[in-house]
């Protein structure tokens, strides 16, 4: 019977400690994107979370990867993507993501892959998207986009050389 008891209570202390291994800012964040809906306040507390010493934020890449994926992608904010994505790999790229997924038949388990994931995911959509308006010839636009290209993914080599050409074609080197 006594060891019963403490099981019960050591299974009570981890369940209520061991549940709570987030920060509560990051756990508002959260709750803010995936529950309510509602981008603008899960932005608030992302940003809370990405400088709260109880999220650690020297070892902690959940907040930004969460900021990435969760905020600005859904916001077509690339620039702040881009920016989150760096720091979630400068903060631990090794880290286990929350909610692992697959990329075709690749796991993708750790935060580092889930950047790269993001990053290539991304990365297409806007480099065939100013493709597509260099050859309608909207090219101030196209420049623009291939710049975003860059901050989300700057070792593709696609992305000087085609700002280059634009260059070369608009004679402006």
């Amino acid at each position: 019977m006594r060891k019963l008891s403490i099981l019960l209570s050591i299974y009570t202390l981890l369940l209520l400690t061991g549940c709570a291994s987030t920060c509560m800012e990051y756990r508002s964040a959260t709750t803010a994107a995936r529950s309510e809906k509602n981008l603008k306040r899960a932005e608030e507390w992302g940003l809370k979370a990405l400088e709260s010493p109880e999220c650690d934020p020297v070892n902690d890449g959940r907040a930004p990867y969460f900021l990435a994926t969760e905020v600005y992608l859904k916001q077509k904010n690339y620039i702040k993507m881009a920016e989150m994505l760096d720091i979630a790999e400068e903060r631990n790229t090794d880290q286990l993501l929350e909610t692992p997924f697959k990329l075709g038949d690749t796991p993708v388990t750790t935060i580092g892959e889930g950047v790269l994931a993001y990053r290539d995911q991304e990365w297409v959509k806007i480099f065939n998207n100013a493709v597509d308006l260099i050859q309608k010839d909207k090219i101030e636009n196209a420049k623009e986009k291939i710049e975003i290209a860059i901050l989300l993914h700057p070792s593709k080599g696609e992305n000087y050389s085609t700002l280059a050409a634009i260059h070369l074609k608009n004679e402006d080197m």
